[in-house]
């Protein structure tokens, strides 16, 4: 059965909870065959990790990583350029390839890509692909990572994935959640 991930307090719960949603809360689907690797509050921030099923938190092939920093002011554009120079500390040869920007469900957001040739950590190539979403409340980073290169229909998938992610909040009519039985959910990738 599909779950929905609510991670403002992260928890898995069914999607029949639409309707017990308060506050702001970022709606992600966990992707068909991923289990939660990490799941853990430091400091101020919320991380939580996601890899295929037949993977380790040690020794995986993909990822999906979401973070929410609780109470900040970050725009998205601030969190890409620090993370772009993050990237750079262990990958020099490291690309930011801007994606596209605007508001999504009333909150600005921007999508884009980095890639890294040969991590120096890993001596693989890592490709990830980020959403980040200024809502009211906290900033919230979604990244799906590669270490190879994804095919075309892998990227059209997992960037699928990443459009579907959005915040929304009951207390606001112009970010409005969805309501039980509303078929609006985000949708799973499909198998990549």
């Amino acid at each position: 059965m599909r779950r929905l991930l609510l991670i403002l307090i992260p928890i898995i719960t069914s999607t029949t909870a639409w309707a017990q949603l308060d506050g702001e809360n970022l709606l992600q689907i966990r992707p068909p065959e991923y289990q939660i690797s990490l799941q853990e509050r430091q400091g101020q921030r919320i991380v939580t990790e996601m890899i295929p099923a037949k993977e380790t938190a040690d020794n995986w092939s993909e990822q999906v990583t979401t973070q929410i920093f609780l109470g900040t002011d970050v725009t998205p554009a601030q969190y890409q350029e620090f993370s772009a120079q993050e990237w750079r500390i262990s990958c020099p040869d490291a690309r930011l390839l801007p994606g596209t920007e605007g508001k999504d469900n009333g909150y600005p957001f921007s999508l884009w890509i980095q890639a890294c040739p040969r991590d120096a950590r890993t001596g693989q190539p890592e490709y990830a692909w980020f959403k980040a979403i200024r809502g009211q409340d906290n900033l919230y980073v979604v990244r799906k990572s590669f270490r190879f290169e994804p095919s075309e229909e892998q990227i059209k998938t997992w960037v699928h994935y990443l459009r579907s992610i959005r915040v929304c909040d009951p207390r606001r009519p112009d970010a409005p959640c969805p309501q039980t039985g509303d078929n609006s959910k985000p949708a799973a990738p499909a198998r990549p």
